[in-house]
């Protein structure tokens, strides 16, 4: 047990990743790890589950990182109960091992997707802050079991202590739809240089980028759609896409029948973000949901105009007219009228990219993001000084879920009201912590909710099932 302590003590933070690889949300621990080594008396420890892109960059900037067991994540359990609790499990002691190891005074969880962390939090009896960065992503996951995913999504944010939004949308929909009330809106940063100048062709060129996972909802469909009404106008220009998915196969199937490959190229995942946008005239978001949009500010960094759709987290960092463009979803006609426009006119691409840097520069640098941070961090630590039962209850019922073959998601999320739960519950707990079940059941009172709200629209999934849609979004 941690006691309570003074707020200039050094302290030890593990940043735990539910990922190796390098898409936003891990972009943004990585950033988290560079802004925590800069502030004094902060120790930042990253840990990884396996060695690959994130473990990478972290070892070429010199962070400090430890490798854990990856751990299955909680979004696809149904598909393969047994197999998710082992890969849990194991997971869960990785991470202990690693928390003790390095001596760390607490955890921050990074996205909801993996319980493990929070077990090793309660169990090691250290403070937890979960990072979440846009659930409405996951809801969107064709495979996802939403009664699953809202038991676990409420497990880790009552385990943690604080809990951080990206945005202040996140941060709506976790208090309106999962009852979360200790949130904090501290949104994404990245680094920017002082010293950026834009090269002397940069607004003359003719080539835009998309990054992005390539999965139905981030609007790839009106992005080639776009690219074609260019082409039949006789534009000249080039759209480089990276990143990968499931729609891979089927985007390059469309840009060939379409006959774009000589306009569109598509680049797999890229950890070299920085040369992408220095050498576009602009960056194109066309997602139909995006909970914030990190490369947004990225690009803005780096002094480059974007064209974003009203999805979410855009309509907080475009101003449209000033340092980009917002467009209805799925406009394809209005994303090539402004693709053209920018072609035509390297003034207003120059207007436009050197507003986007100053926009970057004033709300979403280090410095902006640093103090409530690091205040929230210390002040988690300081005031921890041990969960309660409900929470240690919580954790132990988990436990057993995950070494019983009897007990199932929906009892746990039930509340224990089947015998099997019940009876290996007294057989197992105290008398004096079986009061806590009955917690169980106000988990269980928004799995309706959770099923009305898997934001997928019926008019665009009827679409994506069509017969004749080949080349699916």
């Amino acid at each position: 047990m941690i006691c309570s302590r003074d707020n200039s003590a050094p302290i030890t933070v593990a940043l735990v990743s539910h990922s190796p690889y390098l898409a936003g949300a891990e972009r943004m621990l990585l950033n988290l790890a560079r802004l925590l080594r800069r502030t004094p008396s902060v120790e930042p420890i990253l840990l990884i589950p396996g060695y690959d892109e994130l473990s990478e960059a972290a070892a070429k900037e010199g962070l400090l990182f430890d490798l854990i067991a990856g751990g299955a994540w909680y979004l696809w359990a149904e598909q393969d109960l047994p197999g998710y609790k082992r890969k849990t499990l194991e997971a869960a002691e990785s991470v202990k091992r690693a928390v003790v190891d390095w001596n760390a005074d607490c955890l921050v969880i990074n996205t909801l997707t993996n319980i493990a962390p929070a077990i090793a939090a309660v169990e090691l009896d250290l403070p937890s802050l979960a990072w979440v960065h846009g659930i409405l992503d996951s809801y969107l996951l064709p495979d996802r079991s939403s009664e699953i995913c809202t038991v676990h999504d409420q497990m880790l944010l009552q385990v943690a202590r604080e809990v951080v939004a990206c945005s202040p949308g996140t941060s709506r929909f976790f208090e309106d739809m999962l009852g979360c009330g200790k949130l904090h809106v501290i949104e994404n940063w990245t680094p920017i240089d002082p010293a950026w100048k834009a090269s002397p062709q940069k607004y003359r060129s003719r080539r835009f980028a998309c990054l992005n996972t390539m999965e139905p909802h981030k609007g790839y469909g009106p992005l080639l759609e776009a690219a074609a009404i260019l082409k039949q106008r006789g534009v000249s220009f080039q759209l480089d896409i990276y990143g990968d998915g499931p729609l891979r196969e089927a985007l390059r199937d469309r840009i060939a029948a379409t006959g774009l490959r000589a306009h569109v190229f598509l680049h797999g995942r890229t950890t070299e973000v920085t040369e992408v946008y220095d050498r576009s005239l602009c960056l194109i978001n066309p997602s139909y949901v995006e909970p914030f949009g990190m490369t947004l500010i990225e690009a803005m960094a780096r002094g480059t105009p974007v064209i974003a759709t009203k999805s979410g987290g855009p309509c907080g960092i475009v101003v449209h007219g000033k340092n980009g463009f917002l467009l209805n979803r799925g406009d394809a006609i209005g994303l090539a009228d402004r693709m053209q426009q920018l072609l035509g006119s390297a003034e207003l691409a120059r207007f436009l990219g050197e507003n986007a840097y100053r926009t970057a520069q004033e709300r979403y640098s280090e410095d902006a993001a640093r103090g409530p941070f690091v205040r929230l961090i210390r002040e988690t630590v300081a005031r921890f000084s041990d969960y309660d039962l409900s929470t240690k209850t919580l954790i132990q019922l988990y436990r057993l879920f995950l070494r019983t073959e009897s007990v199932s998601p929906r009892d746990i999320a039930a509340g224990g009201e089947r015998g099997s739960l019940r009876r290996a519950v007294k057989r197992r707990i105290p008398a004096p912590l079986r009061k806590p079940l009955g917690r169980f059941r106000a988990l269980g009172n928004h799995l309706a909710k959770a099923s009305a709200c898997r934001f997928r629209s019926a008019q665009f999934w009827k679409w994506w099932h069509a017969p004749g849609a080949a080349a699916k979004e």
